[in-house]
Order: structure tokens, then C-alpha cells, then sequence
């Protein structure tokens, strides 16, 4: 009720606005004048529009008239952009004149200054007043506005009607996490339109938003994680073959009796298959991995809006995301005699920097391959018959405070090819961040995941 006693006053308030400085004649004759009967043909410089308001009050009366004409201006635009428009995606008139009038009250006197108020007729009774107006708009400024508003209006809708579209097609094709970000998009735009029905419309993508969410089911792949060539080797399959989908890794790591949470991201490949690399000198053996949709991209979506809908909408999410949680004991071997592993392929190792600091990438990544039975050679003229080469590029890319702490971007340019015939098996570039109570401490940090991620990548590759 509020709400709208608040748009009430706001439309009278654009009313007064939108007229206060126009100049017109009044009519006070006892016949009705013919323009209130027919409104005049459209001249060749001008449009006619006419509008009438009936209240006890004269000023009220006015502003009821001043208010009916721009929805009468709304209605002929609506009307115009629709014959003129043959894109079945731009919807209904309907939803033309919600944008229209919308953006109209919204943008005040500055977009229909030239409509003039050209005689006004006054109608008085016993217990009411009407007030008639006649106005004129100028056909080349009534033509600029049309095509401002058509703009806004294709782009209003449009930001529906795509984004919902792609999202289908996430869906029939079991892209569930990508079906799942398109329609909170859809559900966003539909939200902040203005379109006829649009908190339905924002109900129903939320709603198949979720029902994407619920069909990524995370599971580890036992049988690999059993082989015993596996030990640091993690393999998470989502259940669909979707690539680039992110989940977040947690575990706890001990430095100095101190415990700590350490949170990676990983993303799956075309088949739907991420992999994490266990490895850290400091990780508490007694503690659990978590393994857990990253739906930080969805929130982010909705991260501004303070709308109860958000709020609540964000929630459900994360509670879908909680039942699919994956909790994995690690395991400790003790006292067990340790098989000898035979050696995997051999690998040449390049890692370039651009610009200062100089990364750990290259002592992480031999160290993880090493102990995964690697064996790392540098690169020389001596080596270059290895099966692999990894060649990376390292950019330190920028450093943030952050909670008491420092955050690192680096960024990686990637590529493992066979140095015998140059062809390249693998190529993409990366960005990881490393957080760390000092400035060090977040590099490290940072080269480790882009280290893993590297590392994760070759071993696919070589399997």
C-alpha cells in the first residue's frame, strides 16, 4: 500500500514537472470544443494528443489530465514500435508500455519537453470539475524519443528473452551448471524490468535455476583414488559432461601448532572431471577434504540487490549446494613398508617470469611431479628428447589487502607439447589467487595452486 501511495505522489509531482514551464490557453465557453470529440489530424510538423481529469479538485483534476496524456503518448508509442517492429522476441504491447512509462516518469521533463499543452477546457458540475487538454508534440522530437525508448525497451526484454534462451540450451544439453547461471541472469533482468508479470517470471528461473543445481551431483571416483599410483591424485566427477565447472577444495594445514583453513578452486574438463592435487608439506593428516560446489559466480549475480527475493533465493542455493558437500578422511599410511614405485615419463620443466617477483611455480610444480613418480629434468639442449615439455609464463598480476591479510594474483600462460614434433597437447591461460597474512605468504600460496593446476593438467595428459 505504501508502494504505491509513493507512485501516486511521484507521478503527480512528474506531472507538475513535466508541464510547469508549458504556456496554453484556457476555455471556459459553454460548448465543448470540437478537439475533445475528434482529436485533430496530425498536421506535417505535429501530433495531436488529447486527455481528460474529473476530481473535486481543480489542481487535482489538472494532474489527473497532465498524467492521462503521457499515458496516452505511452500507449501511441507502444503502438507505433509495434507495427514498426517484427522481432517476436520484443514481447507485448503490454510490456512496451510498462518500459515506456517507466522510463518516461522515470527521466522527468527531460525527454518529452516539447510536447506543449495548446487549450485546455474546463467542465464544471455541481459536485465535480473535468479539465480537457490539447497537446501538440513535434513529429522529429516524438520520433527521437520513440527510437530512445525503443532502445531501452528491445534492451529490456532482450535481457530476458536471451539470456533465457541460452539457458534452455545449457539444459537440454546437461550443461546443469551453466543452465543453472543463465537462468539467475534471466531472473535478475526480469526482476529489475519492469515487464508485465515479472516477479513470476523471476519465480519460474529461480526455480529451474535450482533444478539445474540439484542435477550436479559431486562424487570422487573411488577406483582411481584406490590405485596405489594415486596417492596425491584426487579425481572429482560432477556426473555430466560439463566443462569449466568450479568447485572449491578445503582442508586444514598445521604450521608452528597452528591451524589453518586453506581453500583451492579446481574446475572440471569437457568430461566433466576436475582433479586435485594432495599436496602440501603442512597438511593436518587427522583433518577431512571438502569437496563443494563453488557457486560464488550465482551470488555474485545477486550480490547488490537487497530485495528479500535475493536474499532468500541465495540461501536455497547454498542449501542444494550443502547436501552435495563431499567429506573424504585423509588417510596417513603408518608403519607400513612403502612399495617401490617405478618411474613415470620423464618431463622438461620451463618456467619464465614477466617481471618481479620471481614465483615458486617452478619448485612446486618438480616437487608435486617428483613425488608422483615424475621425473623433472630443467631445460637444456641435453633434454629436449623427453616425451613433454611444460612451458608456462608467470605474471604477477596484482596484490590487495584483505581481512588483515594480503591476497596475490598471478596469472599463467600454459602450454605442454612434445618437444620431438612440437605439437601442442595442451594450452590454456590461468588466474590464482593465494591469500596469506603476509605479502610472501599469499605468493606462495598463489604459486602452489597455479603449481597444482599445472601439475593436474600433465597428469592427465600422461596417463
Amino acid at each position: 500500500m505504501q508502494k504505491k501511495i509513493y507512485t501516486i505522489i511521484f507521478l503527480i509531482i512528474s506531472a507538475l514537472i513535466l508541464f510547469s514551464c508549458t504556456s496554453y490557453k484556457s476555455e471556459y465557453e459553454k460548448e465543448m470544443p470540437d478537439w475533445i470529440e475528434k482529436v485533430p489530424a496530425s498536421s506535417g510538423s505535429y501530433e495531436y494528443f488529447t486527455a481528460s481529469g474529473t476530481n473535486k479538485n481543480f489542481t487535482l483534476a489538472e494532474t489527473d489530465a497532465k498524467n492521462n496524456l503521457i499515458n496516452e503518448i505511452i500507449r501511441y508509442l507502444g503502438v507505433s514500435i509495434k507495427a514498426e517492429t517484427t522481432t517476436t522476441a520484443l514481447g507485448t504491447i503490454e510490456n512496451f508500455e510498462r518500459i515506456l512509462k517507466s522510463e518516461i516518469t522515470q527521466s522527468s521533463s527531460a525527454n518529452i519537453k516539447n510536447l506543449k499543452i495548446k487549450n485546455r477546457y474546463i467542465e464544471k458540475k455541481n459536485d465535480s470539475v473535468t479539465v480537457y487538454l490539447l497537446a501538440e508534440y513535434d513529429k522529429n522530437e516524438l520520433r527521437k524519443e520513440r527510437n530512445r525508448l525503443l532502445k531501452i525497451a528491445e534492451e529490456k526484454i532482450l535481457s530476458i528473452s536471451e539470456p533465457e534462451k541460452k539457458a534452455d540450451d545449457f539444459f537440454s544439453k546437461k550443461k546443469y551448471y551453466s543452465a543453472a547461471v543463465y537462468y539467475c541472469k534471466t531472473a535478475a533482468a526480469a526482476l529489475n524490468s519492469g515487464i508485465e508479470n515479472y516477479d513470476i517470471k523471476f519465480k519460474q528461473n529461480i526455480e529451474k535455476a535450482k533444478d539445474s543445481l540439484k542435477k550436479i551431483k559431486p562424487y570422487i571416483e573411488k577406483e582411481s583414488l584406490e590405485n596405489p599410483l594415486n596417492e596425491f591424485f584426487i579425481p572429482v566427477n560432477i556426473g555430466a559432461f560439463e566443462e569449466n565447472v568450479p568447485l572449491l577444495i578445503s582442508y586444514k594445514t598445521k604450521i608452528k601448532n597452528n591451524t589453518s583453513i586453506v581453500i583451492e578452486g579446481i574446475e572440471t574438463d569437457k568430461d566433466g572431471k576436475a582433479h586435485f592435487i594432495l599436496h602440501d608439506e603442512n597438511i593436518d593428516s587427522s583433518s577431512r577434504l571438502r569437496i563443494e560446489l563453488d557457486i560464488s559466480e550465482i551470488k555474485h549475480i545477486f550480490k547488490s540487490k537487497d530485495f528479500p527475493a535475493y536474499q532468500k533465493t541465495v540461501k536455497e542455493f547454498q542449501q542444494i549446494v550443502f547436501k552435495q558437500i563431499i567429506n573424504l578422511e585423509l588417510k596417513k599410511t603408518q608403519n607400513k613398508e612403502k612399495k617401490q614405485k617405478e618411474k613415470k615419463s620423464s618431463v622438461a620443466i620451463f618456467i619464465e617470469h614477466e617481471g618481479q617477483p620471481i614465483s615458486d611455480v617452478e619448485e612446486k610444480l618438480t616437487d608435486i611431479l617428483q613425488k608422483m613418480d615424475f621425473k623433472t629434468l630443467p631445460v637444456n639442449s641435453q633434454n629436449l628428447s623427453a616425451p613433454f615439455l611444460i612451458h608456462a609464463k608467470i605474471q604477477f598480476d596484482e596484490v590487495t589487502d584483505a581481512a588483515g591479510g594480503f591476497l596475490v594474483k598471478l596469472k599463467a600462460f600454459i602450454e605442454i607439447k612434445n618437444p620431438g614434433t612440437d605439437e601442442i597437447l595442451y594450452k590454456k591461460i590461468i588466474t590464482k589467487r593465494g591469500a596469506g597474512f603476509s605479502e610472501k605468504e599469499a605468493h606462495r600460496s598463489a604459486s602452489v595452486t597455479v603449481a597444482k593446476t599445472i601439475a593436474s593438467a600433465f597428469v592427465e595428459l600422461s596417463e
